[in-house]
């Protein structure tokens, strides 16, 4: 009889670790703030048209910390953000995930100039991405 009801214990674990994959596996992000979508960004396209490409409205979708290096990489973006302020309405969207950031300078609502920054997040935030702990 216990050997029967550890079979069906083993059983059920073994169920609720293979739903819980799947749920992991399917609820993936829902954007695509990828190097790809980067290169599909071109000059003169409006912001509806990278929304459309980035699959989400501009702000920060990161859930991890990173790096020293990724964070140095990231204040890269920002370096020459008020230069253009003089030259027409500019504006600056930024886009940023786990793996890779975005920032798309706008001028009278058309793109201008695209930055692509890949990120790398830290040991520790990859180990709480694998489990959910975050």
């Amino acid at each position: 009889m216990k050997r029967r009801t550890m079979l069906r214990s083993l059983g059920l674990a073994i169920l609720i670790l293979v739903a819980i994959a799947t749920y992991l596996f399917c609820a993936g992000p829902r954007h695509h703030i990828d190097a790809a979508s980067y290169e599909r960004i071109k000059t003169g396209m409006s912001l509806e048209e990278v929304e459309a490409i980035l699959g989400v409205p501009e702000g920060d979708y990161s859930t991890l910390g990173l790096t020293q290096k990724s964070e140095i990489n990231l204040s890269w973006l920002a370096i020459g953000q008020g230069r253009d302020i003089m030259l027409g309405r500019t504006e600056t969207c930024q886009w940023s995930s786990n793996f890779a950031a975005i920032r798309v300078d706008f001028k009278d609502g058309h793109v201008r100039h695209a930055r692509f920054v890949k990120l790398t997040p830290s040991f520790w935030a990859t180990v709480r991405r694998w489990t959910r702990m975050n």
